[in-house]
């Protein structure tokens, strides 16, 4: 797991100039990794049966992190078709194709990743393609091996079409003849570095077992026989000029080359690989071609479509959020979160049945008190003292209150009376004379104050007179006196009952 999370953070420009590939072949993985021009590892990795995907992780453990990985595919991976271009656009192309061959292969349309190459051909015939097809669901397979890994894929390529990208580019026409153990023989024409012809011959599987005598005796005819249908087949339907060279890559290249030779065709030689392409001896090339191939092509400019890449935008690995083990671990805890909640309620549950017992408990001993005390209420009397001192407490305060009416009556009735007497005292006012004090009863009153001109007294009387409150009253004394010091004159009047004023 540290592996694969340090190969995500590493940089990809730390081996941008390191290009891998993996062929997927027959009984084995190869492993090619290239820097720059020069091969730095080869390595095969053996599988039995169909168990290819534990031999593939073996072999990712060697792959650098950020580097470019191709993946290469054996003949039995796929299938081939060859058909006339339809006049459609690229896109339409590729969306149309499933249906124009689904009679002529066997994978389901809705289970096809394919792609195509253009075949250059003669200017009065129909355009043809050749289209490789691959099952998406074992495609989805081993890109989920190589995400697994930490690694991203930067194409997926049939090994059919690699040669052209290692064979010197030449204006002749060149005939490769590749044979890979266990495999039918390739046939391949190439012109001006692009493929014009491609087919495999069976009969071939077991060649790289027959010896010299084996060949001549019958399997060299049937080979010769085959090249020269192909070179008919390039020269007349194709209407290409003869081809001139013949390039040998199997097991006894050496051997087959001397018997072409003594056959009649005189420009034959082992494959050896472009300038461009990695420097490798004749073994690693004869095991290693198709990762070779695919890690030495290089962008190519050509007025056709000759490079396929069956790696798609669905292939792409969909990270899951919540994988198997993390599902179960998040059951598992929530299962255990859910149990500690139950437990915990159920144990609140009977804190709050224990404590709703006790309330109650409680409740009905306060209601037996409540009720004794009632009955003790209803048994018991009123005290004969306190009765009495009750009575005669209400009696002095009904007293009181009566007194209390009677002095705010006299007080209202005073009020009354006297009001109109202040009246008139304002009334007969005069500047020169001062009261200093009155008294006023019902039946006698009594004044006192200074003035500075004693005959003002005499005047003011007379506006006394006019009041008939002082009427059957008179003055029963009379004084005056000299104030010390002063020019003023103080004085009394007294009145009281009798004549009036």
């Amino acid at each position: 797991m540290l592996r694969k999370i340090i190969k995500r953070l590493r940089p990809a420009a730390i081996n941008s100039d390191t290009v891998v590939a993996i062929h997927l072949a027959t009984a084995n993985i190869r492993l090619v990794i290239l820097q720059g021009a020069e091969l730095k590892q080869s390595q095969a990795f053996s599988y039995k049966a169909d168990n290819w995907q534990d031999s593939l992780q073996v072999a990712l453990r060697s792959v650098p992190a950020g580097c470019v990985l191709h993946l290469v595919l054996s003949a039995e991976r796929y299938q081939l078709v060859q058909l006339d271009k339809p006049a459609l656009a690229e896109h339409e192309l590729l969306q149309a194709l499933p249906w124009q061959i689904k009679d002529l292969v066997t994978i389901a349309p809705e289970d096809m990743v394919l792609d195509y190459i253009d075949l250059p051909g003669g200017n009065t015939q129909q355009a043809k393609i050749n289209v490789v097809v691959c099952s998406y669901a074992w495609l989805k397979q081993l890109t989920a091996v190589v995400d697994a890994a930490g690694l991203s894929v930067s194409s997926i390529q049939p090994e059919e079409w690699l040669l052209s990208h290692i064979l010197p580019v030449s204006a002749q026409a060149t005939m490769l003849v590749v044979h890979q153990p266990e495999q039918e023989m390739l046939i391949q024409i190439i012109r001006d570095g692009q493929l014009y012809f491609s087919r495999r011959t069976r009969g071939f599987s077991h060649l790289h077992l027959n010896s010299e005598s084996e060949l001549r005796e019958g399997t060299l005819e049937r080979l010769l026989l085959e090249l020269q249908r192909s070179m008919d087949y390039f020269e007349s339907q194709l209407k290409q000029p003869p081809v001139r060279d013949i390039r040998i890559l199997m097991a006894q290249t050496e051997l087959i080359c001397e018997l072409f030779v003594q056959s009649g065709f005189s420009r034959v030689e082992p494959l050896n690989v472009a300038q461009s392409a990695a420097a490798v001896n004749q073994d690693d090339l004869l095991h290693n071609w198709p990762a070779l191939a695919a890690a030495s092509a290089a962008a190519k400019t050509s007025h056709i479509k000759q490079r396929v890449n069956l790696y798609q935008a669905r292939l792409h690995p969909v990270r899951e959020r919540l994988s198997l083990q993390r599902l179960v671990g998040s059951a598992a805890a929530l299962t255990a979160v859910v149990a500690l909640g139950w437990l915990l309620l159920s144990q609140q549950q009977q804190q709050a049945g224990a404590a709703l017992a006790e309330t109650e408990l409680q409740l009905q001993r306060q209601l037996q008190q409540t009720d004794l005390y009632q009955q003790a209420l209803v048994q018991r009397k009123p005290d004969e003292a306190l009765v009495k001192q009750y009575q005669q407490a209400e009696y002095a305060v009904t007293q009181k209150q009566q007194l209390l009416s009677y002095l705010a009556e006299q007080q209202q009735q005073a009020s009354q009376f006297y009001s109109p007497v202040l009246q008139h005292l304002q009334q007969v006012d005069l500047a020169e004379l001062w009261l200093t004090n009155f008294t006023l009863r019902q039946g006698s009153s009594s004044f006192s104050g200074v003035t500075l001109q004693p005959a003002s007294i005499t005047l003011w009387l007379e506006g006394l007179q006019q009041l008939a409150y002082f009427k059957g009253q008179r003055f029963s004394q009379v004084s005056m006196a000299q104030v010390p010091d002063n020019t003023a004159v103080s004085f009394v009047l007294m009145a009281q009952k009798g004549e009036t004023l």
